[in-house]
């Protein structure tokens, strides 16, 4: 089966929950998109907003305090609130390549300094007491900026509570996470694979490892091990992986307006993002000298601008900054109000105004 263009974007928005607002909790729906941007403590929030019908800053604490989503370093070496049932697994797949890359940098590495490591972080430790206690174990092998990386390579860390909090900027600790992962080596990755194509299909096996953050070699060991796949061609001749069975939309279904944020994984799925935003928008959302994301709106589907919004007394305000040429749908000003009563519900006043299109999307 060959996908046009607008079946690949529309498959692409159903799995990650942009065609309609699903009533699920905010664990399942964290487990179920394999994992949100935590970079930017709003984020995963704002995140869920766009998604869910019963979106809460509360929902997403409650399942950060009984551990049911959890926060660490993971895919691409970034921030990330992942499913505590599956972190033990996806933990395992990103240790394995970084112990491979820090063991050739520090030889002495071996299971009694991770026994060490994992003692130590017991209990959370302030990110400098960690640094000095790696410091000691690993000599002057690394560079005082790169201990953590060595730490976090020998066990698996999380930042507990309340690290990942509504709005929360305070220094974060860390802490081992002490369950064993049930599966290793290529019958893990085998599982994150699967779990990938569900929220970010179809795709192939370097969208994944671009994602991932891991080598296009480790993602197709897994590969025999992620189950039953379907196979289709791309609009551009690409062979392009999915679950089975996937929901296909209607090509001529309706796109709802969508307020996303700062680093939303949707945009950072693939090696070609195409099927969510052009080209030339790409270059103005994605900031490539510091990996800044902005946050964005779907028009049709689509990245159609970027937004900002602010409080001054008792009113806020939503600016749209269209990127392209693209009418503001009716539905703009209720999700506006929707997400401004959610930054600020204190204010009396919401408003939600669109910026002129310049004609130039480009600096």
């Amino acid at each position: 089966m060959r996908l046009t263009e607008r079946r690949l974007t529309l498959r692409y928005l159903e799995r990650q929950l942009l065609l309609a607002r699903s009533p699920m909790g905010s664990g399942q729906a964290v487990r179920l998109l394999l994992g949100l941007q935590a970079q930017y403590s709003p984020s995963p929030y704002l995140a869920l907003l766009a998604r869910l019908d019963g979106a809460s800053t509360t929902g997403l604490e409650d399942c950060l305090r009984d551990a049911t989503v959890v926060k660490s370093t993971l895919m691409r070496g970034t921030l990330h609130l992942v499913a505590g049932a599956d972190y033990p697994v996806w933990g395992e797949i990103w240790r394995e390549q970084a112990t491979e890359h820090w063991s050739r940098r520090c030889p002495g590495l071996d299971e009694k300094t991770a026994a060490a490591v994992a003692e130590f972080t017991r209990e959370p430790r302030e990110r400098e007491e960690l640094r000095a206690f790696m410091g000691e174990l690993t000599g002057d092998a690394v560079t005082p900026r790169e201990l953590l990386h060595v730490a976090r390579a020998l066990v698996p860390l999380v930042q507990p509570p309340p690290s990942g909090f509504w709005r929360h900027h305070g220094k974060a600790s860390l802490q081992c996470h002490r369950e064993p992962p049930e599966l290793v080596g290529p019958a893990a990755m085998g599982r994150w694979l699967r779990a990938y194509l569900t929220a970010y299909g179809p795709a192939d096996l370097r969208d994944a490892a671009k994602f991932a953050g891991l080598t296009v070699g480790r993602v197709r060991a897994g590969l025999p091990y992620a189950g039953p796949v379907e196979r289709l061609e791309g609009p551009d001749g690409r062979e392009l992986l999915d679950v089975p069975d996937a929901v296909d939309p209607d090509e001529g279904v309706r796109v709802p307006f969508r307020l996303l944020p700062k680093w939303d994984s949707a945009l950072l799925a693939h090696t070609d993002r195409g099927r969510i935003m052009d080209p030339e928008v790409q270059r103005r959302v994605v900031n490539r000298s510091n990996g800044d994301v902005a946050a964005t709106y779907l028009v049709d589907g689509r990245v159609a601008g970027t937004w900002s919004a602010g409080e001054k007394g008792a009113a806020a305000r939503l600016v749209l900054t269209p990127l392209v040429r693209a009418e503001i749908p009716d539905d703009a000003e209720s999700e506006g109000v929707r997400l401004l009563r959610f930054l600020y519900p204190r204010a009396a006043r919401h408003g939600v105004e669109a910026a002129p299109f310049d004609g130039d999307p480009l600096p």
